[in-house]
């Protein structure tokens, strides 16, 4: 059964207590004494070393190759990074053309948006042909 908002708050302030000192009025301390006025949230966003390999391992051996949400930061680095492994390969992704100045007309960018932290830091990433 999936988790109500309320408890999945109450999980996050459980989760919060176990890993800070809580000041009397039930706001998280931090070691130097000042008080942190933000909800400690878990990281849930991430793959395991071997959850890596694998998927890494698959991302080699595919003719075929699907940019699902989850890996696509990190295939395209790999694919980046090692271009020559996968000239002839056929790729799956979702995203939008982008175009800019310099492109020949028979040239795009299958481009998404990737962000790391927020979106002012916010770019563009795609595959260019």
């Amino acid at each position: 059964m999936p988790r109500t908002n309320q408890t999945a708050n109450q999980s996050n302030k459980e989760e919060a207590s176990k890993n800070l000192d809580m000041e009397d009025n039930g706001v998280p301390a931090l070691n130097n004494g000042q008080t942190q006025h933000e909800r400690v949230m878990t990281n849930n966003n991430y793959f395991s070393k071997e959850e890596y390999d694998k998927a890494m391992e698959e991302l080699h051996q595919s003719d075929e190759i699907q940019m699902n949400n989850e890996m696509y930061a990190a295939y395209y680095g790999e694919i980046e990074t090692n271009i020559e492994k996968y000239i002839g390969k056929k790729i799956k992704t979702t995203g939008f053309v982008y175009r800019e100045k310099g492109l020949q007309s028979n040239q795009l960018v299958l481009a998404r948006f990737y962000m790391i932290h927020c979106v002012a830091d916010t770019s563009v990433l795609g595959f260019f042909k």
